[in-house]
């Protein structure tokens, strides 16, 4: 029998850098059992990066504070609430509104979702694969009632079959793979997809790029990529954002 797992991502947006964030931990809550955990960021060096001028140590105290909250219940006694607890965080640091997914398996749920959101701090051989992310987005969309199917085969305005990697009854999913490409030849590409949503008349598209290699988010093809995307009548996210956007608020 599937349970649901709420969660919520603590992320850092300091004012110095407009409109960017980074994720710093994850708050678990299962409802039925009662477990609760709050896991977080052990690796420094990309929130260093980040932002040059945070304190650490101040950082990694407000972790651990939080974790101790979470996990040893010091503040409500027998009950947790997720809503509650994430919602008086509205500064610098602050929790997304919790999200709910229905799982089989608790921890391997969570070490999913982490992985997605902190794919940065794992080993390139441990990080999600496209059909992991793949895997994770058509669960979010059928926790959410809708039907879903996956690799299916539509036909184009001139009757050519197109390929997208999830279909649902109003929204087509095209999930881009920019890890260990060559982006270069990856622009064709795009302007192929942008001219398929351009035909598109019945159907929202939503193009899905991931990308592992941190780094190519400052390439000079990936922001060309992007740009065709962006012309195209194709909405389009990084996965992270994609999965926010697909997946209900609790």
């Amino acid at each position: 029998m599937e349970k649901v797992l709420k969660y919520s991502v603590l992320r850092y947006s300091p004012s110095t850098v407009a409109g960017e964030k980074i994720n710093l931990g994850i708050i678990f809550s299962d409802m039925e059992s009662g477990y609760r955990v709050f896991k977080y960021s052990k690796k420094f060096s990309r929130l260093a990066t980040f932002d040059d001028e945070i304190d650490l140590t101040m950082v990694r105290k407000l972790l651990q504070s939080i974790a101790d909250d979470v996990e040893g219940n010091l503040f409500t006694y027998d009950k947790f609430d997720i809503e509650q607890y994430t919602k008086y965080f509205v500064s610098d640091f602050s929790f997304e509104k919790p999200k709910a997914i229905y799982y089989d398996d608790l921890e391997e749920m969570m070490d999913r979702l982490h992985k997605t959101y902190f794919r940065f701090e794992y080993d390139k051989k441990e990080r999600p694969s496209k059909e992991d992310d793949k895997s994770i987005l058509e669960k979010i969309i059928s926790a959410e009632g809708k039907q879903v199917k996956k690799d299916e085969y539509v036909l184009g305005s001139c009757n050519e079959r197109i390929k997208y990697d999830l279909v649902t009854e109003d929204l087509f999913i095209k999930i881009f793979d920019f890890d260990d490409k060559n982006l270069n030849k990856l622009v064709n590409s795009a302007k192929t997809w942008a001219w398929n949503v351009s035909q598109e008349k019945e159907k929202k598209v939503i193009i899905i790029y991931r990308y592992n290699e941190e780094s190519s988010k400052y390439n000079k093809e990936f922001k060309i990529i992007m740009d065709i995307f962006n012309k195209s009548k194709a909405t389009v996210y990084g996965i992270e954002d994609g999965m926010r956007m697909l997946q209900r608020a609790i």
